[in-house]
């Protein structure tokens, strides 16, 4: 948006009277209506303020930020009112563009108004420049500044109190004002007409003097006619979560003997922070001795979107870069989407919800890498997607669609939580072979997937994340997964798991029911078996490796085991572990600590190999269990030695 920067010519000579003349304006403006439609509120405002004025002669243009954050106020003074306005003085015209340039400190994007806060301040102060545009003011575009024509304001030595040099100036005597030097800027025009600015803001910006013929502010017996800004080391575009700060800010005072002196920031009113958790495009100011200084500062998302300009064609607003479009907001309604590029630039992204719960039926981009959080959740009618060059996919990018097929590229390293979460009509889903992650409940209650292929990479599995998928089947033998989730394969009871002797952590339920497991390794990486790991499953060997410490409750009942031998390194049993009817024979854990209610199922054909003395004996005893008892040596000993 279009920036104003008044110099201390102006503002200090803004008198109470000026200010007095302006409200007085407003009063009779609102008085020369019908009774039934004054605005008594508004009236009563400016008659407070018109008091407070005349009785303290130190108030100043900050006097007016409670009043010109009204909108009654903003609509008095609205361009269609303009005659009126533009017969104040100047001064009294600029009161209130100092008190605006002095207070707003957001200036928010048109088209990102959707996801942050409306600037009253920023649009009132573009409808003050409309109204000044006939005056000695120019209208003022972006990074440009208004500069006497008998006066140019070079930038200056490194060392204070010495004259300004004739290097790096910018000057654009054409024009009649003073251009920004922005070496590393590169602009162009968008086929929509919107300016996008690729690089770095301004580095150097001169605040020159206005010859208006007024007195000026002294300092030390020099005049003071501006502020030097160096903002080249000054951090200006953040990204979410970063911290705003004004280190590597430099600011000098000049005076007309064309000397300066060092400016700490810290001495100046100025902008506190800004919100570095939304998109925005902002002008954080600094105000000395009313002069106002102003630096532009951008929020983007993240690292590729960091130097973006925010643009819009109407159906889609985008962030756009060198490399291509982030779209952030889609005002369409097509049911059919093909989005290959905007502005001649691929589209690279598709950001978080930009299409949430939208009635489209199908989507196709050949150039979309990256799909954003919530992107396309609940779309309950989107069964087509063609997506082949995507390689992010992250949380909720398709939760509740009703997409029937997908592919990914090889490119694709991970699942977002809750990616396909509840795609009931998923069927299929390549995942491009080196995919090594899928998120907590991925595919969670997808009840129609029956074939996963390019699984062959997946190292972690999370939570939930194929849990209650009945019919799904991989192809390939998962032998690098290492983590398994709280019930990650619940309930998939034709997947095929044949080897994890290879896993560092298996989390509760994490293959409960799963029929076609058979044969299980526990080997000494993982120190204890989670609760219900595999319950229900139609294990019928289990090897379990010295170093395991702990097996948990329901971990293995109700499997198919028939013989079970455990390390010693076993101290705890939990309740119902092995409470399976099918075991015959027991052995191991001689040195257990502690064994759970029904740990072992009480079939009379089990027969438990216990050591004497021992918690497994023990346990056999009180459970009418049969056992043959052993010493340390291995000698057995009979019952009625015991």
């Amino acid at each position: 948006m279009t920036n104003i920067r008044l110099d201390c010519r102006v503002m200090s000579n803004i008198k109470n009277e000026n200010l007095i003349s302006l409200l007085n304006a407003v009063i009779d403006r609102e008085l020369d209506k019908d009774v039934s439609q004054v605005n008594t509120s508004l009236v009563e405002e400016c008659i407070d303020l018109v008091l407070k004025l005349e009785q303290e002669e130190n108030s100043d243009f900050r006097a007016f930020v409670p009043l010109i954050t009204s909108d009654e106020f903003l609509k008095r003074i609205a361009p269609e009112n303009k005659g009126w306005f533009k017969g104040l003085n100047v001064f009294a015209r600029a009161a209130v563009v100092a008190a605006i340039v002095a207070t707003g400190t957001l200036t928010v994007n048109a088209t990102i108004r959707a996801i942050t806060d409306y600037d009253i301040l920023g649009e009132l102060n573009k409808r003050i420049v409309s109204i000044f545009s006939n005056d000695k003011y120019e209208r003022l575009e972006d990074n440009t500044y208004v500069q006497s024509e008998n006066e140019d304001f070079e930038q200056v030595s490194e060392s204070s109190d010495e004259p300004l040099e004739n290097e790096n100036k910018a000057v654009n005597k054409n024009a009649g004002s003073t251009q920004v030097s922005n070496n590393t800027s590169l602009e162009e025009k968008t086929e929509s007409g919107v300016i996008k600015d690729f690089g770095n803001h301004p580095n150097k910006v001169v605040i020159p003097s206005v010859p208006l013929g007024v007195e000026l502010p002294q300092e030390g017996g020099k005049t003071l006619v501006g502020v030097y800004l160096d903002s080249s080391n000054m951090k200006t575009n953040y990204i979410y979560g970063e911290t705003f700060s004004y280190d590597g800010l430099e600011l000098y005072r000049v005076y007309s003997d064309g000397s300066r002196r060092a400016l700490d920031y810290s001495s100046c009113d100025r902008t506190a922070d800004i919100d570095t958790s939304k998109t925005g495009d902002y002008v954080v100011k600094l105000v000395y001795l009313n002069t106002v200084v102003e630096i532009d500062v951008t929020v983007r998302p993240n690292e590729e979107t960091r130097y973006s300009a925010v643009c819009t064609n109407g159906k889609y607003d985008y962030l756009l870069t060198d490399e291509g479009a982030y779209i952030t907001a889609y005002s369409g309604n097509e049911d059919n989407i093909v989005l290959d590029s905007v502005d001649n630039k691929p589209v690279l992204s598709i950001e978080n919800g930009v299409f949430e719960g939208r009635n489209i039926k199908s989507f196709s981009s050949s150039s979309l890498k990256k799909v954003g959080v919530g992107a396309f959740a609940n779309c309950t009618k989107l069964k087509t997607v063609n997506i082949p060059s995507v390689s992010v996919v992250e949380s909720r990018a398709f939760e509740k669609t009703a997409v029937e097929k997908m592919t990914l590229s090889s490119n694709t390293k991970a699942i977002g939580d809750y990616a396909f979460n509840g795609c009931e009509a998923l069927k299929k889903i390549d995942l491009g072979g080196n995919v090594e992650k899928i998120g907590r409940l991925a595919f969670n209650e997808c009840y129609l997937l029956e074939d996963v292929y390019g699984s062959q990479n997946i190292k972690r599995v999370g939570d939930f994340a194929f849990y209650d998928d009945s019919e799904m089947t991989v192809d390939s033998s998962l032998d690098k997964l290492c983590y398994v989730g709280d019930y990650a394969f619940a309930y998939c009871n034709t997947v095929v798991i044949n080897d994890i002797d290879h896993m560092e952590h298996i989390g509760d339920g994490a293959f409960m029911m799963c029929y076609n497991i058979i044969s299980v390794h526990i080997t000494s990486n993982i120190k204890s078996v989670s609760y219900s790991a595999f319950k229900g499953a139609r294990i019928k060997e289990l090897t379990v490796d010295y170093g395991v410490e702990r097996i948990e409750d329901y971990a293995f009942m109700s499997t198919m085991i028939t013989t079970l031998k455990l390390p010693d390194s076993v101290k705890y049993i939990g309740d119902y572990a092995f409470y399976t009817s099918r075991l015959t024979s027991v052995s191991g854990a001689e040195h257990a600590e502690e064994i759970g209610t029904l740990a072992f199922y009480p079939s009379k054909r089990l027969v438990m190999y216990v050591l004497y003395p021992s918690a497994m004996l023990d346990y056999a005893k009180q459970n009418n269990i049969e056992y043959v008892a052993h010493d340390e040596r291995g000698a057995i000993v009979l019952p009625d030695l015991e």
